[in-house]
């Protein structure tokens, strides 16, 4: 019985966002997306990239001087996120590329092959590039991040 109801809440919380989302669609204009590349981890090979599709909340950095109600609502704004689902992100390094479209929660996984042998440890960028977004979105294509990958030297011992 519980396995039950919580499949019907979770339908339940799905159709209502769709239209939730269509109502928002006609009768307010949409935040900006962005993308939030999570760091990384890649190897002479392969390239692990992880992050997420959120509306653009407009919160800025903490500073000493906020107020106590400007906190509040800055955590707020955080905790109380938009995922955007179905975007087309292309990554890029160098002359390798591929592409992913996120999932229903905002989420994007992806490996991106790219045999560099002469690729130094440490950190590499990736370009991250909005190709496809949902209707409304549609002054955020092109859209671009970077993506920080780590990458271990030859002598790191895993385990």
């Amino acid at each position: 019985m519980a396995r039950f109801l919580n499949k019907t809440l979770l339908q339940l919380e799905k159709g209502l966002e769709k239209v939730t989302r269509r109502v928002e669609r006609r009768l307010f204009a949409h935040d900006h997306l962005t993308v939030h590349p999570y760091r990384s981890y890649g190897n002479r090979k392969v390239m692990h990239l992880r992050g997420r599709v959120l509306e653009d909340e407009g919160v800025l950095q903490a500073r000493a001087t906020d107020s106590i109600y400007t906190n509040l609502r800055n955590m707020i704004r955080r905790i109380e996120s938009d995922e955007i689902a179905n975007v087309g992100l292309r990554f890029t390094y160098g002359e390798h590329s591929t592409q992913t479209i996120t999932d229903e929660e905002g989420y994007y996984d992806v490996m991106l092959e790219a045999p560099t042998p002469d690729l130094q440890a440490g950190a590499a960028g990736v370009k991250v590039e909005v190709i496809d977004v949902p209707e409304g979105y549609e002054h955020r294509l092109g859209h671009i991040a970077n993506q920080e990958v780590i990458l271990p030297t030859d002598k790191t011992d895993f385990g």
